[in-house]
C-alpha cells in the first residue's frame, strides 16, 4: 500500500508544479499582450497541460509487478 501512496504523492507534486508553471506562463504572456485570454481560459489551459503531464509522470513512475 505504501507504493501507491508514494506513487500518488510523486505524481501529485509534479502535476501541481506543472499546473502552477503553465498558469503563470499563460498569465505572463497575456499580460504582455502576446495572447489574449481570461483567467478561466488560463486555468483550463493550465489544467489540460497538468493533466497530460500527470499521465506522463504516472507512466514513468509506474513499475509493473509482473515483468514477464
Amino acid at each position: 500500500m505504501t507504493d501507491w501512496k508514494d506513487w500518488i504523492t510523486k505524481v501529485g507534486i509534479r502535476t501541481l508544479r506543472t499546473f502552477i508553471q503553465a498558469f503563470m506562463g499563460v498569465l505572463v504572456a497575456s499580460g504582455t499582450g502576446m495572447v489574449e485570454v481570461n483567467v478561466l481560459q488560463n486555468a483550463l489551459v493550465a489544467g489540460l497541460v497538468a493533466g497530460v503531464t500527470a499521465i506522463q509522470n504516472g507512466l514513468e513512475e509506474w513499475t509493473p509487478n509482473n515483468k514477464g
